[in-house]
């Protein structure tokens, strides 16, 4: 008998199908892979190295700091870098550094500081050449007077495009510049060389200074600090010289280089404010900061603590949730470190193989900002300011880019290009800037909201004409709160930029509300009563809240969070800075409103909830080390190591497709220059110089009009009393009438250093400032047109007791 067997399971025929169609699912999977994501390997790149030429000028036989150039004409009145003297003889030394360029042509054009006149246009004709740069001198105007500033324009053909260069020029009047120059450059010397002896003579040190710290130094500091308190790092480049300012009273100088330990370079910029003396020179302020130039690979992680660095300025580390991952900043690069793969990526930066002297690529005229960051490490940033190489090279403006940490690729959104230099930019980046979940960016400028369509390369205008204490804009950029006048009303619109929905707060019957700021995303308005609105508040445009709400804006919009409010007392002012906000309050007696003591609202989720927190440690060698702390769980315990390094890779838009902006003030603005930095800008004349005269500044508005200096002679005879005090406001029009009410007397008394009519409310009289000196001020009184002098603290207690009540007629072309 024949047995037959039968096979069990799957036969062997459907076997053969199955693995043929289990390959044809993987082939097809990699296949599609490849397919869909082949473009973006394509893309990829490192930023273009800088292609344009520089150009340096001469004075006193320096080299002064280099000019970058701009392949689009800019603001020029915004253009306030430094400013170069001259002789009596006008001629103006030119290097130009070609760069392989070939350079077709040079003319200089003189305008006035306002840009408003163009006063001459010369060509530079005349050129020798030494290793790589033409040598030129350009002859000036006689149309130049002593003792005024100009801009200086410099069109350079180079090549097939036209590069624009700017600076401020003047002739000083019995400035000693030069002795001031040779004075800072002797002091920067004399500090690095430890001549503590000679040094401290001109130091102002205070009781309670930080001697540790070697990253900030200031005129306050010890002598010790200044000579770098044994710190054995040597000078590592050529220093840079910047003449900021140049005043009858003083010169602005800076003095910038680059330091080396072992093998990390630190970056040094200080600043001097000087007055010549017949017998001595005088030292009026001195800053130095120490950055040190971060790298991917230079940091070292400890047991939870990131150390960064001596730095200048606490950086603003943005984290995912759970804190193992945070981005930030240095010195125009950002940096990502992840903590879990112990690896620090340089994000972006403009410089190459970390070339750090690459004079062009590595000049530092632009920020980044941080939009966002999830829990990956993929973020939004955006680099703003002058594009120091890449397709956008010469310009200013803000580039979004999108960073994906997976495939390590920062992608660029969108180019948004200005007229405006990186000055102004980074002082008025903080109002608002973010990018919507449908891909759409919004940016704020002088008070003019654009929505930019980044496919389509489109700007359209979303509200305009907004004044700065119209409007308030939340942390995260999502929400703006304007009124629809530029004072308190019965509205604040709230928009959630997220898909520009509108939501109205009213007031109650007989008040008045204006938005103040946020607190992450809540709102914080302040509630004024139309009873308590005086003529002395019109006047003085004060804003006497009797109480401040803070409501929800997300989730139950219009929800009161916390009411503030106590009796008899206003809040006249209110000034938000990070996760708390600081009151000026007063009382009130009869119709006016009196100081009294300063209050502080604290956000009750304030910085617990800020997952990487930023210290300074003592460090032995740099005096103080900045670190961050991470929060990842048991990295207390973990062993040190330093961190390993990498690059994100880019990819780029074609140059053309950029979107330009351009706004013009809607108010009369104002700027407070500290060396080139903008340290305050607002319509606030009376806050402008309150911060110029905190800080050693200058006031300047948004037609680059002088308009307060922090320096004036120690007397000044009086003036004709009579014609100041009977002036036509009327016949001229190069004069402007300011409100300085609410300034100090010494404030005030610049413009009688200058000769300016100066008018002050005294005994219920407007009387005229005519002259003064370290002891009285000398007042004229119309009233009896006579003249008397009056001890200066005196006359402080009696103009303070009438409210600080000052005018000015104010030559623009001071």
């Amino acid at each position: 008998m024949n047995l037959s067997f039968r096979e069990k399971g799957i036969s062997k025929e459907v076997k053969k199908r199955i693995a043929l169609l289990i390959g044809v699912f993987f082939a097809s999977v990699v296949f599609f892979f490849f397919v869909l994501n082949f473009h973006v390997s394509e893309a990829e790149m490192q930023m273009d190295p800088p292609t344009l030429p520089i150009i340096n000028l001469e004075a006193y036989g320096k080299e002064l700091a280099p000019l970058h150039g701009y392949v689009k004409e800019m603001d020029a009145a915004y253009m306030h870098d430094a400013v170069v003297p001259i002789g009596s003889d006008r001629l103006l030394p030119i290097h130009i550094t070609k760069y392989n360029n070939k350079i077709r042509s040079l003319s200089v054009e003189l305008r006035s500081l306002d840009t408003s006149r163009k006063i001459a246009q010369t060509e530079v004709k005349e050129f020798s050449s030494e290793e790589g740069r033409l040598l030129g001198i350009a002859e000036l105007a006689n149309l130049m007077e002593v003792g005024q500033e100009y801009i200086l324009v410099f069109n350079l053909e180079c090549g097939d495009r036209m590069v624009y260069y700017y600076t401020r020029v003047t002739i000083p009047e019995e400035a000693h510049t030069q002795e001031c120059v040779d004075f800072a450059l002797d002091f920067s010397n004399k500090a690095r060389a430890g001549k503590e002896g000679e040094i401290s003579k001109y130091m102002e040190t205070k009781k309670d200074v930080n001697a540790d710290t070697l990253s900030y130094v200031d005129i306050h500091s010890t002598a010790g600090q200044v000579c770098w308190n044994n710190f054995d790092a040597k000078i590592a480049s050529d220093p840079i010289l910047e003449i900021k300012d140049i005043s009858p009273g003083f010169c602005v100088l800076a003095y910038t280089y680059h330091m080396k330990k072992d093998n990390d370079y630190y970056f040094v910029e200080e600043y001097f404010r000087v007055r010549y003396g017949e017998t001595r020179m005088y030292l009026l302020d001195y800053v130095r900061r120490m950055d040190k130039v971060i790298t991917s690979t230079n940091t070292y992680f400890n047991a939870g603590k990131l150390e960064i660095g001596p730095l200048s300025e606490e950086p603003r580390p943005m984290s995912n949730e759970t804190g193992t991952i945070c981005a930030f900043s240095n010195m125009g690069n950002l940096f990502e470190f992840n903590e879990s793969r112990k690896v620090m990526t340089k994000v972006f930066s403009f410089v190459n193989n970390d070339d750090i002297f690459d004079e062009r690529a590595g000049y530092l005229s632009h920020g980044i900002r941080i939009l966002n960051i999830d829990e990956s490490g993929t973020m939004d940033f955006v680099v703003y300011g002058y594009m120091n190489s890449g397709a956008h090279e010469g310009e200013c403006g803000f580039d979004i880019y999108h960073y994906n940490s997976s495939s390590n690729v920062a992608k660029e959104i969108a180019f948004i290009s200005t007229t405006s230099p990186y000055q102004i930019l980074n002082e008025g980046i903080s109002d608002l800037l973010y990018r919507s979940p449908s891909g759409n960016i919004y940016i704020m400028l002088e008070g003019t909201l654009f929505r930019i369509d980044a496919i389509a390369n489109k700007a359209s205008v979303v509200l305009d004409s907004l004044t700065n204490s119209q409007y308030a804009v939340s942390k995260s950029g999502r929400y703006l709160a304007w009124t629809d006048k530029d004072q308190a009303s019965d509205i604040i619109h709230v928009m959630d930029l997220s898909d520009e929905s509108v939501s109205d707060i009213k007031s109650e019957k007989k008040e008045l509300i204006r938005p103040i700021s946020f607190m992450s995303d809540d709102l914080v308005y302040g509630c004024i009563r139309e009873s308590d609105i005086t003529k002395e508040v019109i006047e003085k445009k004060l804003s006497p809240m009797y109480k401040i709400c803070i409501v929800q804006v997300s989730g139950s919009f219009g929800e009161l969070i916390k009411e503030y409010s106590k009796a008899n007392t206003y809040i006249m002012n209110a000034v938000s800075d990070s996760y708390s906000i600081y009151l000026d309050r007063a009382k009130k007696r009869g119709n006016k409103f009196v100081s009294t003591t300063s209050d502080t609202i604290m956000a009750s989720d304030g910085e617990q909830n800020q997952k990487v927190t930023v210290i300074r440690e003592k460090n032995s060698e740099v005096g103080e080390m900045t670190c961050f702390i991470m929060s990842l769980v048991g990295s207390d315990t973990e062993e040190a190591y330093s961190t390993s390094g990498k690059k994100a890779s880019l990819v780029l838009r074609s140059a053309a497709d950029s979107v330009h902006i351009s706004v013009s003030s809607a108010e009369t603005k104002y700027y407070v220059y500290v060396a080139s930095r903008i340290v305050f800008s607002g319509s606030d004349l009376r806050k402008a110089i309150q911060n110029a005269d905190d800080q050693n500044g200058v006031v300047v508005d948004n037609h680059q009009h002088y308009v307060w200096r922090n320096g004036k002679a120690l007397y000044k005879l009086s003036a004709d009393s009579t014609k100041i005090s009977y002036y036509d406001l009327g016949k001229d029009k190069e004069k402007n009438l300011l409100d300085l009410t609410g300034a100090t007397l010494d404030q005030v008394l610049y413009y009688v250093y200058l000769g300016e009519p100066t008018f002050g409310q005294l005994d219920k009289e407007m009387v005229t400032l005519v002259g003064y000196n370290s002891m009285s001020v000398t007042i004229y009184h119309p009233s009896t047109g006579k003249t008397n002098n009056i001890g200066l603290k005196d006359a402080n207690k009696r103009f303070g007791k009438e409210g600080n009540i000052f005018f000015v007629m104010h030559d623009q072309n001071s």
